[in-house]
């Protein structure tokens, strides 16, 4: 029985959402570690727990086979390379920036980069960027997100060094969800993703271990410390994923990545809620001017073309 149109984007829509608020939740857990917890250990322990239960789901789904061929695939380790970078990037914004800021730098990198490199890399949802309200709301939400990370403040360090982070958040971010999305489209997403992650796991591992801090760099963490990073791996690394992947699959690349409007909103009250700190009275303009302009993209994006298909649509699951 196939499932109506309307019923697949509602269904998307919700595990899209869902897999925002458990995202949000990432920058309040990693600024509960303990001051001084190495990035490492930071980078390492969530793509570990992340990647076992991603794993785990893949063999129980009759994945096995394809999840083991995955670790000669060249693709593979692109992708691996990929998320590294991205969540290298999260995690030094989270820290130079702000938590709210970082959020609303992923955000531009859901709304205007992923729709952006859709379309200059692969040719797909050109029908987008020819409609006044979409090309509007993405620049309000470009406007607004640079107002609040311009207007951020700095948790740990210079505020100029956080703006030369700035820019690899969302170019990282885009590129990651765009090219694991493709992969999804030959390979079953449960394999790709945990092995994705497993393989992450490994690298940064190594890479810790090979450093200057070596053993340290993962062994020198308290058990409340090692809890806090199994949560943020099962939440953020597991069960967000998959629900994004799986919007995905049901309602194309854009609607679900427009949807993580609801990231810096939750992150925002999180922050100011729980961390008690506050952004600057010029990020506060720049938030809802930036999620204003995200929903608005994504309001285009829901409706019905009125002449048939987006012809630049492309392949789109």
């Amino acid at each position: 029985m196939k499932v109506p149109l309307s019923s697949r984007r509602a269904t998307a829509a919700l595990a899209a959402v869902l897999a925002a608020v458990l995202w949000a939740f990432y920058y309040l857990l990693i600024l509960s570690l303990t001051p001084g917890t190495p990035t490492g250990a930071i980078l390492f322990y969530p793509f570990l727990f992340g990647g076992l239960a991603y794993s785990v789901m893949a063999v129980r789904n009759g994945h096995a086979a394809r999840w083991t061929a995955l670790w000669t695939d060249r693709g593979a380790w692109g992708r691996i390379l990929l998320i590294i970078a991205m969540q290298a990037s999260v995690v030094a914004a989270t820290f130079l920036d702000g938590p709210v800021d970082a959020a609303l730098l992923s955000l531009m990198g859901d709304v205007v980069a992923t729709p952006l490199l859709a379309t200059l890399l692969f040719r797909e949802h050109r029908g987008l960027w020819t409609t006044g309200a979409f090309v509007g709301g993405v620049l309000l939400c470009v406007a607004g997100g640079s107002l609040a990370v311009v207007g951020g403040s700095a948790l740990l360090s210079p505020h100029g060094v956080g703006l030369l982070v700035a820019p690899t958040v969302p170019l990282t971010v885009a590129l990651y969800f765009l090219v694991t999305a493709r992969a999804n489209r030959r390979i079953a997403p449960v394999a790709v993703v945990s092995q994705t992650m497993l393989g992450a796991a490994a690298l940064v591992g190594a890479a810790t271990l090979l450093g200057p801090g070596g053993w340290a760099g993962l062994g020198a963490i308290g058990p409340a410390d090692l809890i806090l990073l199994a949560i943020t791996g099962l939440t953020t690394f597991w069960i967000a994923p998959y629900l994004y992947f799986h919007a995905i699959q049901r309602a194309g690349l854009v609607l679900p990545a427009l949807l993580m409007v609801v990231i810096p909103i939750v992150t925002l009250g999180l922050t100011a809620g729980l961390l008690h700190r506050l952004p600057s009275w010029l990020a506060l303009v720049g938030v809802p001017i930036a999620i204003v302009g995200a929903a608005l993209a994504a309001a285009v994006e829901q409706a019905p073309p009125r002449t048939g298909a987006d012809p630049g649509a492309g392949g789109g699951p």
